[in-house]
C-alpha cells in the first residue's frame, strides 16, 4: 500500500506540475550533451588538431556544469516549495491519520526518489540520441562525412549528469523537509495567509520606470561601441547598469498596470478580476519579474550570438588544396618515388613564391599607381584604410604564374594570361573582404601601374585563391607574375610550396577525414614538413565549438529556469487564491470564462517580462556582435545581425508553447477547483 501511494502521488505530481517535470528532463539532455562533448567526433578530431585549444576549452565544462547546477538548484528549490505548499493540507490529513512524521518524510523522500529516477531514465537516453544527432550532423555541416562513425553513449558524462542532479535534488528537498518537519499539524491544515501587497505611490513609479528606461538606453548604448569592450571596468559598470534599469522599469510598471486595472472597474467584466489578479502578482512579485526577464534576454542573447557566430565561423572558403608540403626538391622527389603516398594524389605540383625583401636592398617596389587609383574612389572611411593597410607592404611577396595557375584550374577557373609587362593583383582569402575586394576590382578596371626595380608592370586583373593550405604561409597583398620575370628577379633563392589534391575515390569510399588520417602517417615517415586542410578546418570547428556550444548550453539553461519559474509562480499565485474563483463560480461564471480570464493573465504575466527581454535582446546581441566579433568578420555583420534575427524570432516560438503549457496546467486546475469533490 506504500508503494501504491507513492506512485500514485509521483503520478499525480506529475500531471499537475508537468513544466517542472519537463524541465528537469530538459536540464538532464543539456548535462549529458555538454559533458559527452569530448566523445563526439568533432572533438576527438580538434584533439589532434587544437589539442592545446581543445584541453582548455574541456576543462571549462565542468564550470559551467557547476554553475548551472546552481542555477538549477534555485529551480528545484522554487518549484518543490510549491509543490509542498499546495499539498500542505494533504501531508496535514496524512498525520491526523496516524502517519509518523518520519514516515511521512520517508514518503515525500521516495516520491521525490521515484520522480528523480523517472526524469533520468528519461532524461538520459533522450540526451544520447540527441549528442548523437548532433554528432552526425556536425560531422555533416563541417564536411568531415559520417563514414567512419562509432556510435557512442558515454558512461562517464552520464554518470555525472546522475549525480549532480541527485545531490541537488536532495539538498533542496532536504531543506524543505526541515522546514515541514517544524510545523505543527494545524499550520498544515491552516489556510497560509496572504501576502500584504506593497504600497504603491505612482509619482515615484514614474520616475522609477523613466530612470530605468534612461539606464537601459546607456548602457545599451554604450556598449555597443567597440571602446567599451576595451576596458573591463567599465563593462562591468554597464551590465550593473542595464540590471539595476531592468528593476527599475519593472518597479515602475506596477503604476501602469494599477492605472490598467482601475479602468478596467468601470466595465461590468471579468476583465476587472483579471487585471486585479494580474496588478497583485505584479505589484508582489517584481523582483521575480525583473530576474525572469534578465535571464529570458541572457538566454537570447547566447542563442542568437552563438548560433550567428558558428555560422559565420564555418569554413567558408573552396576547398582545393589538401596538402601543402614544405622541403628541399631531394626530399619532395623521394615523396614522389614512394607509390604509397603518390598513389593516394590527383595531382602534385609547385607553386614559387617570394618576397622583394633583401637584406642588400637591390629590390625596389612602388604601389603609387594603384594607390592613386584608390585615392580617386574616397568615400569613405574605408578606402582610406585600404590604402594606408596597403602602402605598408612595401616588399610584398610575388608569386610565379605557372604554379598559380594550376590551382587557379584545380579550382575550376580559368588560368590568368599575363603578358610580359602585365602582373594580377593577388589578395589573400582571409583579407577579401566584400569591401576591400570591390573596391580593388574598380581600381584594377583603369590597369594602374607598379613599379619592380625602376620598370613600370600594368595591374591586368585581380585574384584570390589560396596559395597553400593552413597556414604554412600567410598573404595579404602580393603580385601574380610572369615566370620569366620570377627567374630574373629571384633566380634560385625562393621559397618552393608543393601542393597535393586527394583522389576522388579514396574520400568517398573512406571519407576526407579518414584519408587524411591515413597520408598523414604515410608523411609523419618521412620527417618531412607539411600542412594539411583538416588543421585549416580544426581551427575554423574549434571557433564554432567554443563559440556556439558553451553559449548555447547557458541559453538553454538560462531559458528553462526563467520559464518555469515564471510558470510556477503563476500557478502558485493561483493555488493561494483559488478561493477567489470559486466564488466567481458560485456567482455565475463558466469555466470557460475563469478559463479565459486565467490565460489573460497569463498571456500579461509572462509577456511582460518577456517583451522587455526582447526589446533588449536587439541591443544586447548587436552590442555582443560589434564587441566580440573579428574585425575581419564586421564586414559581414549585416548578414550575421540577420541571422540572429532569425533566431529571436524562433525563440518567441518557443516562449508561446511554454505560454501554452502553463495555460493548459492552468485549466486542469481550475477544472479540479470546480469539481465538488474538491470540497469535501
Amino acid at each position: 500500500m506504500f508503494f501504491d501511494l507513492i506512485r500514485k502521488n509521483t503520478r499525480r505530481c506529475r500531471r499537475e506540475n508537468g513544466i517542472l517535470y519537463a524541465s528537469l528532463i530538459l536540464s538532464i539532455i543539456a548535462f549529458y550533451v555538454i559533458l559527452s562533448l569530448e566523445q563526439q567526433d568533432v572533438m576527438k578530431f580538434l584533439k589532434k588538431m587544437e589539442s592545446d585549444a581543445v584541453t582548455k576549452l574541456l576543462r571549462l565544462l565542468p564550470l559551467l556544469y557547476g554553475f548551472s547546477l546552481v542555477i538549477l538548484f534555485f529551480l528545484i528549490f522554487y518549484a518543490e516549495k510549491y509543490q509542498m505548499e499546495r499539498r500542505s493540507r494533504e501531508l496535514g490529513m496524512y498525520q491526523m491519520m496516524g502517519m509518523t512524521r518520519s514516515r511521512l518524510m520517508a514518503l515525500l523522500m521516495a516520491e521525490d526518489l521515484w520522480t528523480s529516477l523517472i526524469s533520468l531514465g528519461t532524461g538520459l537516453p533522450s540526451a544520447g540520441f540527441l549528442s548523437e544527432l548532433i554528432s552526425l550532423i556536425t560531422d555533416r555541416v563541417a564536411g568531415l562525412g559520417i563514414i567512419g562513425h562509432q556510435p557512442f553513449f558515454s558512461m562517464r558524462a552520464a554518470l555525472v549528469s546522475c549525480v549532480g542532479f541527485l545531490l541537488i535534488k536532495l539538498l533542496a528537498f532536504g531543506i524543505l523537509c526541515a522546514k515541514m518537519a517544524s510545523m505543527e499539524i494545524n499550520s498544515l491544515l491552516t489556510e497560509q495567509k496572504k501576502e500584504r501587497g506593497m504600497v504603491i505611490r505612482r509619482t515615484e513609479c514614474i520616475a522609477e520606470l523613466i530612470l530605468g528606461i534612461c539606464f537601459l538606453g546607456i548602457a545599451f548604448g554604450c556598449t555597443m561601441k567597440q571602446e567599451s569592450w576595451m576596458k573591463l571596468l567599465g563593462m562591468t559598470f554597464y551590465v550593473f547598469l542595464g540590471t539595476l534599469g531592468t528593476f527599475l522599469v519593472f518597479y515602475g510598471l506596477r503604476a501602469g498596470v494599477e492605472l490598467i486595472s482601475k479602468k478596467m472597474q468601470k466595465k461590468k467584466t471579468l476583465g476587472v478580476f483579471t487585471f486585479r489578479e494580474l496588478q497583485e502578482s505584479v505589484i508582489q512579485s517584481p523582483n521575480v519579474l525583473a530576474v525572469t526577464s534578465l535571464l529570458i534576454w541572457m538566454a537570447i542573447c547566447c542563442f542568437a550570438f552563438g548560433i550567428a557566430v558558428g555560422w559565420n565561423s564555418r569554413n567558408q572558403e573552396r576547398h582545393v588544396l589538401d596538402y601543402t608540403i614544405i622541403g628541399e626538391k631531394e626530399k619532395i622527389s623521394r615523396i614522389q618515388k614512394d607509390g604509397k603516398i603518390t598513389s593516394n594524389f590527383e595531382e602534385l605540383f609547385e607553386v614559387r613564391l617570394e618576397s622583394l625583401y633583401s637584406s642588400d636592398g637591390r629590390h625596389s617596389f612602388s604601389w603609387d599607381g594603384i594607390l592613386r587609383e584608390l585615392e580617386n574612389q574616397i568615400g569613405s572611411d574605408s578606402e582610406d584604410t585600404l590604402a594606408a593597410t596597403l602602402s605598408q607592404y612595401t616588399f610584398p611577396y610575388m608569386i610565379s604564374l605557372s604554379g598559380y595557375n594550376r590551382i587557379v584550374e584545380a579550382a575550376g577557373n580559368e588560368p590568368l594570361s599575363l603578358a610580359e609587362d602585365q602582373v594580377a593583383f593577388y589578395v589573400g582569402p582571409e583579407f577579401c573582404g566584400d569591401v576591400v575586394w570591390d573596391r580593388l576590382q574598380e581600381a584594377a578596371q583603369s590597369h594602374p601601374e607598379v613599379q619592380i626595380d625602376g620598370k613600370y608592370y600594368e595591374i591586368a586583373e585581380c585574384t584570390s585563391e589560396d596559395v597553400v593550405v593552413d597556414r604554412a604561409i600567410t598573404i595579404a597583398y602580393g603580385l601574380v607574375i610572369p615566370d620569366p620575370l620570377f627567374d630574373q628577379l629571384f633566380e634560385d633563392q625562393y621559397e618552393s610550396y608543393w601542393n597535393a589534391i586527394l583522389k576522388e575515390t579514396p574520400v568517398k569510399e573512406e571519407g576526407l577525414m579518414q584519408t587524411i588520417l591515413a597520408v598523414n602517417e604515410l608523411l609523419d615517415q618521412t620527417g618531412i614538413r607539411y600542412e594539411s586542410y583538416l588543421q585549416n578546418m580544426g581551427r575554423q570547428l574549434f571557433y564554432q565549438v567554443a563559440g556556439s556550444y558553451t553559449t548555447l548550453y547557458l541559453a538553454a539553461v538560462f531559458l528553462i529556469v526563467a520559464n518555469t519559474v515564471l510558470s510556477v509562480q503563476f500557478l502558485m499565485r493561483q493555488q493561494k487564491n483559488r478561493k477567489r474563483y470559486l466564488i466567481l463560480s458560485k456567482l455565475g461564471s463558466s469555466y470557460e470564462a475563469l478559463s479565459g480570464s486565467a490565460r489573460n493573465q497569463i498571456c500579461w504575466y509572462f509577456g511582460l517580462p518577456i517583451s522587455v527581454a526582447f526589446v533588449g535582446s536587439f541591443f544586447g546581441v548587436r552590442s555582443l556582435l560589434w564587441g566580440l566579433l573579428p574585425s575581419g568578420s564586421r564586414e559581414k555583420l549585416t548578414m550575421i545581425l540577420g541571422i540572429a534575427i532569425a533566431v529571436i524570432l524562433l525563440l518567441f516560438v518557443v516562449e508561446w508553447l511554454y505560454l501554452l503549457l502553463a495555460m493548459r496546467i492552468s485549466d486542469r486546475h481550475l477544472l479540479e477547483m470546480m469539481e465538488p469533490k474538491r470540497e469535501e
